[in-house]
């Protein structure tokens, strides 16, 4: 269903599928929502796995950062030795539930919100802002903003979101959804490729050498990659390696057999006894 609707596009590496996926979304972002609450609130990128979402979440911030929309930035040191680098301009998830209005700071940050880092102070306090909705407010919708500490984003408090897990998704509906397919089998496919309303595009690496690794979240150069439905099925393209879509929709393949493990081989037969 999906390569007969052109929503299938399979790519020959696994840093190709995602570049081609940010130079798509970098496309639609800025041609459709050019405002941040509104490319929130209707694209959304996708993927199976943490690592894959990490990378993309990477890419997405260069894009933006070489484009000059962010501010000046601050890293913070993350638990496990991972960092966050945040600025004015980027868009975090929140990642814990801080219920501010039991203690009249202000209205409650949840959860998997998504949301602007609208300021950010000498204490590399970060503010960020996000849209809920109000029948009665001008466009049906109002801001909403609440002060981070820099503890807790160093407790992990907010994480860059720009894309997200299939799983995290579930329940949520936009206007367009890219997903990086590796990783997924059909029951966790199925999630990510119902949460656009118009426009899903999916995208799997045709290599096997699919885990981020060194620089695999470089930015997409900024050239069309949205072609919107292809007339040609890729199980037709007659590319080495595309022909089965099918194969896309399984469980990863097992990791590859180590160098000194044992295999099995016919046991030949014993030499007869020689006559006399």
């Amino acid at each position: 269903m999906l390569a007969e609707g052109g929503r299938l596009h399979p790519a020959e590496t696994a840093e190709e599928a995602r570049s081609q996926i940010l130079m798509a979304w970098d496309e639609l972002r800025l041609q459709e929502w050019a405002d941040r609450h509104d490319f929130i609130a209707n694209i959304m990128v996708l993927a199976a796995r943490n690592s894959d979402v990490d990378a993309l979440n990477l890419g997405a911030q260069a894009i933006r950062r070489e484009a000059g929309e962010l501010g000046d930035e601050h890293t913070y040191a993350l638990p496990g030795g991972d960092t966050l680098t945040l600025a004015v301009g980027v868009i975090v998830r929140v990642r814990e539930n801080d219920y501010r209005s039991r203690r009249g700071e202000g209205p409650d940050m949840l959860n998997g919100y998504r949301a602007v880092i609208t300021a950010m102070d000498d204490n590399h306090r970060v503010e960020i802002t996000w849209r809920v909705k109000d029948a009665k407010a001008p466009g049906g919708y109002r801001h909403e903003s609440g002060w981070v500490t820099s503890q807790k984003v160093t407790g992990g408090a907010l994480s860059l979101g720009y894309a997200m897990t299939i799983a995290a998704s579930q329940g949520l509906t936009c206007n367009t959804s890219l997903m990086y397919g590796h990783g997924a089998n059909a029951f966790a496919t199925y999630p990510g490729i119902t949460r656009a309303r118009t426009i899903c595009g999916c995208r799997w690496p045709s290599s096997r050498t699919t885990r981020p690794g060194p620089g695999s979240a470089r930015p997409a150069p900024r050239r069309s990659a949205w072609s919107g439905p292809s007339t040609r099925s890729p199980a037709s393209s007659g590319s080495p390696g595309r022909g089965m879509v099918s194969d896309l929709l399984q469980e990863p393949p097992a990791p590859p057999r180590s160098p000194g493990s044992a295999t099995c081989r016919p046991r030949r037969p014993a030499p007869s006894p020689s006559a006399g």
